[in-house]
């Protein structure tokens, strides 16, 4: 009888341990996350950037791995209490370059069917370019250039933003947010960028 009334005091303690452990994460991941807005600008590598993002569910649109000659990567996560803003550069061998950037082109071709046929906002179009200093793909007060801020975290080169333009964007809404996802690119640089801004629709909730 003793054994089996230490036993269920064990058992528990257990339960009670994990039942705080549950609620400080979700104090986390909700009250003390916006209180407390996250930024992270190093990774390892860009398998642990990828598997961050993935953890926190953040999209699944950026390339799983970079090519082998792939430059150094530069890194950029913020989570706020209405925001999630993420975005990555490297630079690339010409050839590599252009393959990703025709590759990732065709990717949101693909990706827009599984949203409504107003999906993709802006796709370069000849040499019709718009460059991250002119954002003219966007035509409402969710996202702002002062939000697209954080690309500039990024850019290899900020000295020459005028090289910077935009490939694609493609937006998707979801459970009261909308979420903006694109490349921009660096012909001159070669570098190549993909980024994605997740915001709160003020329009669909209520505070």
């Amino acid at each position: 009888m003793k054994r089996l009334k230490k036993t269920i005091r064990i058992l528990g303690l257990v339960f009670a341990m994990c039942f705080i452990l549950f609620v400080l994460n979700a104090l986390w991941d909700g009250l003390f996350n916006c209180i407390f807005p996250w930024t992270r600008a190093w990774f390892h590598n860009y398998q642990s950037y990828d598997s961050f993002l993935m953890y926190y569910r953040c999209h699944d649109y950026f390339v799983r791995e970079l090519p082998m000659d792939a430059g150094e990567p530069k890194y950029y996560w913020h989570r706020g209490s209405w925001e999630t803003f993420t975005a990555y550069s490297t630079t690339l061998p010409e050839g590599a370059f252009k393959t990703m950037s025709n590759e990732r082109q065709e990717f949101f071709r693909e990706k827009k069917e599984e949203f409504s046929t107003k999906s993709i906002i802006y796709s370069l179009q000849d040499n019709d370019r718009c460059y991250i200093d002119d954002p003219k793909w966007c035509d409402n007060e969710i996202i702002s250039e002062k939000k697209l801020a954080f690309i500039n975290k990024v850019v290899g080169n900020p000295e020459a933003k005028d090289q910077y333009y935009y490939l694609v964007i493609l937006r998707g809404n979801c459970a009261g947010t909308t979420c903006y996802n694109g490349v921009i690119l660096n012909d001159d640089a070669h570098e190549f960028i993909e980024f994605s801004a997740n915001v709160v629709d003020p329009d669909k909730w209520h505070y």
